[in-house]
């Protein structure tokens, strides 16, 4: 994806290259690769669906945590 003159990666599981704690994934970026809202990825985290960290006001989640909740929800 291009913003400006800038090439923008889309958002993926496996987080920014070399981990830590740029590997952390945003609510934002949760909801596209779940393609759902950002709303409700803070109600899967409120109602103890998926697990994430509170930095302030706002949501972290590691690719691992977005992949266990996609283990739990799979169908078949």
């Amino acid at each position: 994806m291009t913003v400006g003159q800038e090439q923008v990666d889309k958002p993926s599981l496996h987080g920014a290259p070399g981990g830590g704690l740029a590997s952390l994934l945003t609510t934002g970026e949760v909801a596209q690769v779940l393609k759902k809202t950002p709303w409700a990825v803070c109600s899967y985290v409120r109602a103890g669906k998926l697990r994430a960290y509170r930095l302030g006001h706002e949501f972290r989640f590691t690719p691992q945590m977005v992949e266990s909740f996609l283990v739990l929800h799979e169908v078949g």
